[in-house]
């Protein structure tokens, strides 16, 4: 049992330990580039973005035309 321990620890920090680096290493190179799934669902969020900037303008222009009614408004009746 005595002369097991050092080879078992010997195995694993040799051999198990970069296996498993070089596993995870491969993993993460393999999956570096954006899927199909991923780039379509970012063009869909970046349209989305758009309208609703387009949206906000307009409230904020209509907004903006509602103030200066009514500033008008305020200074006709003075």
């Amino acid at each position: 049992m005595d002369s097991i321990a050092p080879i078992a620890v010997c195995f694993i920090l040799f051999i198990g330990v970069p296996w498993i680096f070089l596993h995870y290493i491969t993993q993460w190179k393999k999956s570096s580039g954006i899927s199909a799934a991923d780039e379509h669902l970012i063009e869909e969020l970046y349209e989305s973005a758009c309208k609703l900037e387009e949206r906000l303008q307009t409230i904020e222009r209509i907004i903006a035309a509602e103030k200066d009614s009514s500033d008008n408004n305020i200074n006709l009746s003075k």
